[in-house]
Parts: C-alpha cells; structure tokens; sequence
C-alpha cells in the first residue's frame, strides 16, 4: 500500500467516525493539482538530469503551504499523500493553509543531510547504539566531521539500520521517512510510546497492528504541525514588515518596573540584580513565537479531545 493510499485509508476511518458524508469525503481527499518538472544541472563538473513533484492537495485555503522532501526513492505518489497530510495538519492546528508538497527525486547523502532519534542514532550509513545513553552533542559533531555515524566512539556501530527500530525502549521516534514502520516489522516494536516525527512514518497497516497491541502512537498530522503553525507566524510576520514584539515590549518592561517598585514597597525589601532582571524583562520575539506555538499545539489537543469525548 502507497503513502498516499494510506493516508487516504485513515481520512476514511476518521470521517466515518465522525459521520462525515461520503461524497463530501472523496472531495475532501482529492488532490487538486501535480506537476511533474524535470531539469538539468551541472554537478562537480557533471551534468544531471533530476525529476521533481509538486502537488497541491487542497487550494480551499491559500497559501497552500508545504515543505521539499530530497530522497533517492520518491515518487508522485508519495508526494500527493504529504501534500494530503499538510492539508489536514493546517486544518487541525487551526492554519489558514492549504496542504502542499514538493519532492526532487535525489541523494542527499550526495551532498549533506542528518536525522538523530533517542538512545540509538540512524543516519544513511547505519546505526550507533549505547544502550547507558548517547551524547547527542558528540554524535552531532562526529556527523559534521565524518558525514556519518560509523566510528564514532561513544557506542557500538552497525549496518542494519531497521534492526534498530526494534529496540526495546520506551519512545521510539521515527524522524525521517515515510513508510519504516508497516506490516513486516510492526509485531516486533518494542516501544511502548510512538511519535511520529516523520511524515507517515506508520503505515495504516502497521497503525492497525499497534493499536491492536496496545501501543500508543502520537500522530504525526498533530506531532510535527509546529513547523506549519511556526511557518504561519512567519508569513503574516512578513505581510506585517515588522518583527514580534516591537510594540509591546517596552510596555511590558515599564510594567514590570512598576510591579516590582509596588512589591518592594509593600514587603520592605529590595530585589537582587538577577531578580530584578527577571522580573522586568519584556518578550523578545523567540520568547513570543515559542509562547504562540505552546498555546496553538495545546488548543489543537483540547480541540481533538473534546472531539473524542
């Protein structure tokens, strides 16, 4: 079963659970439009020819937004059902996007990519195990200066990156590809917990199997919405031309200024430097888009439970 046949598969379990009308249901999961380009570029002195995808799944909503998948082994296929999960993950996270998604038929590897889990790390050339824990710092580091993880001396090294994923632990979280867990693998995951990083990462038959096994599984379409929810703050950031915060700041310190005056007025005691540089300090504009991205994934998670309820 294809990526897309599986997302498709799961919307159909889902408008069935909450009633959706089926025809209202087919539209809904019809890709609007593909395009399929090919191109040539000069590559270390070598011309190459590469194939690439756009899709745009749902226009209901603009901009359609999604991100470049670059992988040896897509297909349009593929990319049609990532363009179908944006759509949906905007929908949930409450976005005002529609769902898109671009795909160049390519080795990263060729060139420079990198993907880090939890206790076990698997990049393009194998795995690296330490089951007492990882330094993730150092394998980062031993990634930039080698391209890999073979050799790094902080654990044991092996080829057989899927041996990995059936590692007994607690949170395995699939955070590149679509499609490493399905049918032939699901019986021997071992995690008690799932999160889906990656974009499909389970495949529906795999989401039977697990859920039929009592294992928990957060769902990518919610998991990894912070970066269109993050994205969406940025575009109207830019329509504004002017950075989060500017206004307000300042009010913030002044206010701040005049709580702690009244409360070292009330108590007898002045604050310390360090107290007193805490308590004043206004939002910078990371501290206010991570603050809207918390409050977005935690209003989306109320929404979908009280759905459920």
């Amino acid at each position: 079963m294809s990526l897309r046949e599986g997302v498709d598969r799961m919307v159909d379990r889902a408008t069935l659970a909450i009633g959706l009308d089926p025809d209202t249901a087919k539209v809904i999961q019809a890709c609007n439009m593909v395009s399929q380009i090919k191109f040539p570029a000069k590559v270390r002195g070598k011309v190459e020819v590469f194939t690439g995808w756009w899709a745009i799944h749902s226009a209901h909503r603009l901009p359609a937004k999604g991100g470049l998948r670059f992988a040896p082994v897509i297909n349009q296929e593929e990319i049609e059902g990532l363009a179908a999960l944006m759509s949906y993950k905007c929908a949930i996270a409450d976005i005002p996007f529609g769902g898109a998604k671009g795909g160049l038929l390519i080795n990263p590897y060729n060139y420079e990519e990198d993907d880090i889990t939890v206790i076990a790390v698997i990049e393009h050339d194998g795995v690296v195990i330490n089951e007492g824990g990882l330094n993730i710092h150092d394998v980062r580091q031993h990634m930039a200066e080698t391209g890999g993880v073979k050799g790094f001396p902080g654990g044991s090294y092996s080829e057989d990156r899927d041996e990995a994923l059936l590692m007994e632990c607690d949170i395995l979280i699939p955070a590149a590809l679509e499609s490493k867990i399905h049918a032939g693998n699901a019986m021997q995951i071992q995690a008690k917990l799932i999160v889906e990083a990656a974009n499909g990462p389970v495949t529906y038959e795999a989401d039977e199997i697990l859920r039929n096994r009592g294992i928990t599984i957060l769902p990518d379409i919610y998991v990894n919405a912070g970066g269109v929810t993050v994205s969406y703050f940025e575009w109207t950031r830019n329509l504004s031309h002017m950075r989060f915060g500017r206004l307000q700041r300042r009010y913030d310190e002044l206010r701040g200024h005049g709580y702690l005056d009244t409360l070292e007025q009330l108590t007898g005691q002045r604050a310390s430097d360090q107290q007193r540089k805490t308590l004043v300090r206004g939002a910078s504009e990371l501290d206010l888009v991570r603050s809207g991205l918390y409050g977005s994934l935690c209003h989306c998670h109320h929404q979908d439970c009280t759905v459920l309820l």
